[in-house]
């Protein structure tokens, strides 16, 4: 049995070994005699002592030489061979298969199922091995692993009998990585890679940055049509608001006209809404429904796509909507006897809820409440030191009732909402005098546009009032025209939220106790400015009238999640559930514990199957829901043909050597490795020379 190196380049490394004699040689202590006579017996005691050091510190150098050789020889990883020369030995076969495992394996083609076949034809290809052939199963999922290393052919068909496709994407470029690796043995092996797929482009994306060792033999197992015909819902946007649509998108990423399809939405289990489509080729359609009356809670809603194509994965999709309780809003009406139209507040009652008064009108987000001045004291009385309204929303009045300063105070202060508008009736004196713990700021002298019509100019971008304009093509309020207003100083108790073009505050705020209270320099109808009839009124009128009922934070979609299956993700639950335990609950109705850290961050969220998933915690309450679906990629069947495929793979003229394996791989091929003996030798002997180096004096 010959000696033999795996890494024999290590053995450079034993030139190291001249670096300590040279410091030895070169820090030598250089002694001067010098004799005096009455020291000459001293001089024979320190002649013996010294070679007693020497002798040690030749003992210690040598120590460390030997620790430094030990290091060097277990780096060059020597083994003992057998008797024969590897040369002559036959190579045995590693057969690895790179397995792809993505959503797209469960499409059907004219000849069947992707999966099916793929299993079969691996099957038969395995069954086919010499029974001494190494095999190796690599899995391409979401991550790249082994689902068997070095089994022989009998133990890997037991691994694949009970495997199936995985509900997300995969990279076979990761496959690639893992299998160079296990291949790098080259001196041992002879490797032959089969790579199992259906070619899908999303699959086989940047496969040449992943280079192959040209020894190294490719077989490719393709199972998927280059065109399969597959329509998918690829997104579900929902809105309980009875003024703004939901819908449902769907794709058709073949290149010829689908089939007709019947698209079918359910709320809660139960069927909504039904319509037939025929998306075009390559088109994406979308398919607008208005939501009906929900109750307040967590709602799951479901699309169903009846169609014959290749993949039907992709043919449902889930969402979720949680509803809030709407806000409660007084309005106050101080035009009584007119027509609807007529009345100052119809414009901001038609903004909030436009079926408010009709029977059978869904649920809003605003629960309105109109009231005559008159009324006003009674209804706000604050209940149980909470307001009896979220907001109140107050047009301008000539008088104002008795006692209604004071309990809109008590109103704002337990922490309700106030929006006050102003008109011709308004007295400034009255209302300085009797809201001035009220008003953001005193009102001036009423100002009326001469030839150029006031427009807002400037307002508050990070202002919770007016977010919905901060996407881009969301609305231009400076659009809208101001005719008359008040003239307000810029100084006093409130904050300007946002200024007409000369500088004039046109909105302000004030904060008094627990609620909020905004001025609003114009008219709640269109009698000083024609902002109501702007698509921008709207938006607006709801973010403000959120934003005095604290509301601001829970807009109706804040709450919809939706997630990938077959990808790990987490879940920011906020400070009230740090280092809180959670428990998820499946679509089967499995559950899975899970524990928030410190920051109230949920993690270990890895969906398996589509559906909906349920966060809850131990004692049952639901703090969440979840809509898994079927990841977009995987609905895209477009494929690469069996030769554009092989271009994409690259080689590398350097074959990989027996030591790049040693790396990653504990080969065994009956060789006895020792580098594990010599390593544990330098350490042992590093502790020896410890302790001898510190008796050693210098």
């Amino acid at each position: 049995m010959g000696l033999s190196f795996v890494n024999l380049a290590m053995l450079a490394g034993l030139a190291a070994l001249a670096i300590p004699v040279l410091i030895h040689l070169l820090l030598k202590t250089r002694q001067r005699k010098l004799r005096f006579s009455t020291l000459r017996f001293f001089d024979i005691l320190d002649k013996q002592s010294e070679k007693k050091r020497k002798i040690r510190h030749w003992l210690l150098l040598c120590l460390r030489l030997l620790i430094l050789a030990l290091l060097v020889f277990a780096f060059a990883r020597p083994y003992l061979g057998g008797h024969s020369p590897a040369s002559t030995r036959p190579k045995q076969l590693q057969a690895i298969f790179i397995i792809d495992r993505s959503a797209s394996m469960l499409a059907k083609d004219r000849e069947g199922q992707r999966w099916s076949r793929a299993l079969s034809a691996m099957e038969k290809t395995i069954a086919s091995l010499d029974h001494q052939t190494r095999v190796v199963l690599i899995n391409c999922g979401h991550q790249a692993d082994l689902l068997a290393g070095a089994a022989s052919p009998a133990d890997a068909l037991k691994t694949l009998a009970n495997l199936k496709p995985t509900e997300g994407v995969a990279q076979l470029r990761d496959g690639l990585r893992l299998a160079a690796k296990l291949a790098a043995g080259g001196s041992h092996y002879s490797n032959i890679i089969y790579i199992v797929t259906d070619l899908q482009r999303a699959s086989c994306r940047d496969l040449q940055l992943q280079p192959l060792p040209e020894n190294v033999a490719v077989v490719l197992l393709n199972f998927g049509d280059r065109q399969a015909p597959n329509l998918a819902i690829t997104d579900i946007q929902l809105s309980h608001s009875a003024a703004k649509f939901s819908y449902v998108t769907v794709a058709n990423f073949a290149d010829e006209f689908s089939e007709p399809a019947n698209l079918r939405v359910y709320i809660d289990g139960r069927q909504t809404h039904s319509v037939e489509i025929q998306p075009g080729a390559g088109e994406v359609k979308q398919v607008n429904f208005l939501l009906p009356g929900l109750a307040h809670g967590w709602h799951d809603v479901e699309a169903r796509l009846e169609a014959a194509d290749a993949l039907t994965t992709d043919n449902r999709r889930w969402q979720t909507l949680f509803v809030p309780p709407p806000i409660s809003v007084l309005v106050v009406e101080p035009r009584q006897g007119v027509k609807i139209f007529q009345e100052e507040s119809f414009f901001v009652m038609a903004a909030l809820d436009p079926a408010f008064g009709l029977s059978n009108a869904p649920l809003a987000d605003f629960l309105l409440e109109k009231t005559a001045p008159e009324n006003l004291v009674s209804k706000i009385a604050p209940t149980g030191g909470k307001p009896a309204y979220e907001a109140v929303l107050l047009p301008g009045l000539k008088r104002l009732p008795a006692g209604a300063p004071a309990a809109l105070l008590a109103h704002v202060q337990a922490g309700g909402g106030l929006m006050i508008f102003i008109n011709d009736a308004v007295s400034a004196n009255h209302y300085n005098l009797e809201l001035s713990q009220l008003l953001p700021a005193p009102l001036g002298t009423v100002e009326t546009a001469d030839d150029l019509d006031w427009r807002i100019w400037e307002w508050e971008r990070k202002s919770p009032v007016f977010a919905p304009f901060n996407a881009p093509n969301s609305g231009n309020i400076s659009l809208s025209r101001f005719t008359r207003r008040f003239s307000i100083p810029t100084s006093g108790a409130g904050v300007v939220l946002a200024r007409f073009q000369d500088g004039m505050p046109a909105l302000l705020e004030r904060t008094i106790g627990k609620g909020r209270v905004l001025l609003f320099n114009s008219t709640s109808d269109t009698s000083w400015n024609d902002w109501p009839k702007h698509k921008t009124f709207v938006p607006w009128l709801h973010s403000a009238v959120r934003y005095l009922a604290r509301r601001h934070e829970q807009l109706p979609n804040n709450a919809v999640t939706s997630i990938e299956t077959g990808r790990e993700m987490e879940i920011s639950l906020g400070a009230e559930f740090h280092n809180k335990r959670l428990r998820l609950i499946s679509p089967d109705g499995k559950q899975k514990e899970l524990q928030a850290d410190s920051h109230g961050l949920a993690t270990g969220l890895e969906p398996v199957t589509p559906g909906i998933y349920s966060l809850r915690t131990p004692d049952g309450r639901e703090i969440q829901r979840l809509a898994a679906n079927f990841p977009l990629l995987e609905s895209d069947l477009t494929a690469f043909t069996p030769a554009e495929f092989q271009r994409q793979i690259a080689r590398t003229n350097s074959t990989s050597s027996a030591a790049q394996a040693g790396l990653f791989t504990d080969i065994n091929d009956g060789r006895r490795e020792i580098w594990r003996t010599l390593l544990l030798g330098g350490l042992l002997l590093m502790l020896v020379e410890t302790i001898f180096g510190n008796r050693t004096a210098p």
